[in-house]
């Protein structure tokens, strides 16, 4: 049963929550769009060019140019790769995207801006 009521939340988990959203809304705020982007948490595949095994990665927002991912590892700017995008409907949407930037996020994680060239088709 839904409680009808919201118990009040304790007062330095409301401070930290906050400061947490106002700096990721400053983060936004520095990244240079050319087009708006909507936010959407998926897990993604990178395959990487001479890679074997594909990197995981999270995804952070999208857009109709290109997404923004989370990932462990460094991604160096300029590389191509393809990008599969996991649908909770449908298989996966297969992207191949040119990686514009990266930097680091936090320790031992690297956030990576990626432009879109074309969706592929997916081996579903």
């Amino acid at each position: 049963m839904l409680r009808t009521s919201t118990p009040s939340a304790n007062a330095e988990v409301e401070i930290a929550v906050r400061h947490l959203l106002t700096e990721d809304a400053r983060f936004d705020d520095l990244e240079r769009r050319t087009s708006h982007r909507d936010q959407l948490v998926r897990p993604v595949r990178i395959e990487l060019p001479q890679s074997n095994q594909p990197l995981v990665a999270v995804t952070r927002n999208i857009s109709t140019h290109g997404i923004c991912v989370l990932t462990d590892r460094v991604i160096s700017e300029g590389i191509t790769a393809r990008i599969s995008v996991h649908c909770l409907e449908t298989g996966s949407t297969l992207f191949l995207a040119e990686c514009r930037w990266g930097r680091p996020y936090g320790i031992g994680w690297f956030i990576s801006g990626w432009h879109f060239v074309n969706v592929l088709p997916s081996s579903r």
